[in-house]
């Protein structure tokens, strides 16, 4: 059968390439696997804290409510859903043992911007925004003024810039998580990491998986909790303690990278690495086992706080990230786990729908656990504009309810050099509006904005004239990369039954198209009683990403089918990435 091969193998090229997680989502200077970078002493034993209040007072818990598990106020008894934002302010550095990287320099010494964190934080209280998502430690490869003390433990200084922040938020009613990517350079918390690593274990692997991992970050974390107190910070305005921004193990790294023999890990369990049943259950057994030892840690300093864990999607059951080493099982983790809650992050625009994220996140039939998405953010390359990423974002956070989303942070507030993500306050605003609680209370209903139109297809039923066995047409309309395509040559149609009759005031055709050529494609529309009318013909060169948009001088009213035929093209199949139709008004 003849098909459009070329288009094919185009498209899979760039589903690969955008498969693994944005950029900005793990900025350039992520920590290379060193673990240490100048001398420092090694780590004894967490002694008894002896100035720990006998309870500190966090202000948000979690209970089971009417529908499941969730968070509550604990003061005035009311549900509390986190809504927010991550914040941070990154910053290039030339780092003497990688060049030039990216740091976080909000609570850095030597260059800290903790002074415009206040102006930010009101921002967000004044739209409603309650939660901020913060890298404790996002400093590395030998840049000074970071969390580390060289002569050992943490600095002074740096945790006196973390309880002003705190001090901050609390003003402001923002409550903050704090999270990590990886251990200080300094303070002896690496020396004590490279204990357990090299041959047997290393990277990830080496945290996750020994003893020496476990010790390091659990010194790592009571000693940052007991700063806070000693400092006598606001815990009420600590929402959680998230004890790895994104969770993943290294298959190219040791042990995964065995294909024979056994290994014993912290948990005491051996696993046959021969059999991939085992190597799983290693993997699985070992979060379990490691975030269990890490909560018991901080609950031994700080009683009453609540411990999450960040994760990315898992490669299955549906296809994505395919080539990536980096491994991620989560069924056991949300069903088995005793974290407070678990934090993932799921951004529209790339190769799964909001579904396929929670059926790879395990959240399909997997009880009542209590789940945030910690990151979501529009891509410039995905989406034009401000306004149309705001529209995006809004149906991803209102469709996400029906998964069990009980939280929404996005990436990110204020601008960060270098980032592909459309943030917060770009164009006066418009995503910090759309996203904010002062302007839909309720953030699994639409709500109305002059500046913004609400793509309605994703919510209509998709037939064609044909299609491509794994180019269904339900594709056009899952705001991915992933397209529909005809198994024929024209003429073929792509049809979408709306939901409900719409006043629809734009079309947005993206062709998917392989060598380029001329094409002729037709929009017809139904609106309620009527015959389908023929509105619009694009009648010329189109080539592959290429955007047809269709704009009536007036809106279209109560339109309940829109038609897409294409009559000509070059010897191909058609095929559209994406058809997209903009109303003023939002579903009910």
């Amino acid at each position: 059968m003849r098909t459009m091969t070329s288009i094919t193998v185009l498209l899979l090229a760039v589903v690969l390439a955008s498969c693994t997680l944005p950029v900005a989502i793990a900025p350039t200077g992520t920590p290379t696997h060193t673990y240490t970078t100048t001398p420092s002493p090694a780590l004894t034993a967490a002694p008894a804290p002896t100035n720990t209040p006998a309870v500190i007072e966090h202000r948000i818990g979690v209970r089971r409510g009417d529908s499941g598990m969730e968070f509550y106020d604990r003061v005035n008894g009311e549900r509390f859903v986190p809504r927010g934002a991550n914040y941070h302010r990154w910053v290039s550095k030339l780092s003497p043992e990688q060049g030039s990287v990216y740091v976080d320099a909000l609570f850095n010494t030597n260059f800290g911007q903790l002074n415009q964190a206040e102006a930010e934080l009101q921002q967000m209280a004044a739209l409603g925004f309650n939660t901020v998502r913060v890298w404790k430690n996002a400093c590395w490869g030998g840049v000074r003024g970071c969390i580390g003390n060289p002569a050992g433990g943490l600095s002074d200084a740096y945790l006196d810039n973390v309880t002003e922040f705190l001090r901050m938020a609390k003003r402001h009613g923002i409550y903050v998580i704090f999270t990590d990517d990886w251990i200080p350079d300094d303070g002896g918390y690496g020396q004590e990491l490279a204990r357990g690593c090299g041959d047997s274990f290393d990277g990830y692997n080496c945290f996750y998986l020994t003893k020496y991992g476990i010790a390091a970050e659990r010194q790592y974390w009571q000693d940052f909790i007991q700063g806070l107190i000693e400092r006598g910070a606001p815990f009420d305005a600590v929402l959680a303690y998230e004890l790895k921004n994104e969770a993943f193990y290294e298959s190219q790294l040791p042990p995964l990278d065995r294909t024979s023999g056994t290994v014993t890990t912290a948990n005491g369990n051996t696993y046959d690495m021969a059999d991939a049943q085992s190597r799983q259950s290693m993997m699985e057994e070992g979060w379990l086992y490691w975030s269990e030892q890490l909560r018991n840690a901080i609950l031994a300093v700080d009683p009453t706080a609540l411990v999450t864990m960040g994760f990315f999607v898992q490669q299955e059951p549906n296809p994505v990230r395919e080539g990536d080493p980096r491994l991620v099982y989560l069924d056991r983790i949300v069903q088995e786990s005793q974290l407070d809650f678990l934090d993932f992050h799921a951004y529209p625009g790339y190769d799964l729908s909001i579904q396929g994220h929670a059926e790879n996140f395990a959240m399909i039939g997997s009880g009542d656990k209590l789940i945030i998405m910690g990151e979501f953010g529009a891509d410039k390359n995905n989406y034009a504009s401000p306004e149309r990423a705001a529209a995006s974002l809004q149906s991803w956070q209102v469709d996400s309810c029906a998964f069990g989303f009980d939280g929404w942070l996005l990436w990110t507030w204020g601008e960060n050099p270098g980032s592909e993500f459309w943030n917060a306050g770009d164009a006066d605003g418009v995503i910090g509006t759309v996203l904010s609680p002062r302007s839909r209370p309720d953030p699994c209903a639409y709500g109305e904005f002059d500046f913004i139109r609400v793509n309605v297809a994703p919510q209509a039923v998709i037939t064609a004239s044909s299609a491509a066995n794994g180019y269904p047409p339900q594709q056009v309309a899952d705001e991915t990369q992933e397209y529909w395509n005809a198994s024929g040559n024209p003429p073929q149609w792509i049809q979408l039954a709306l939901a409900a009759p719409t006043d629809v005031e734009a079309i947005v055709l993206t062709v998917a198209q392989s060598p380029p050529g001329r094409s002729v494609h037709q929009i017809w529309i139904r609106t309620t009683g009527q015959e389908l009318s023929l509105m619009k013909t694009f009648d010329g060169v189109t080539d592959e990403g290429d955007v047809l948009t269709y704009l009536p001088e007036e809106p279209l009213i109560g339109v309940d089918l829109v038609r897409v035929v294409t009559t000509s093209m070059p010897d191909l199949w058609p095929a559209w990435h994406e058809i997209e139709i903009f109303t003023r008004t939002p579903p009910k």
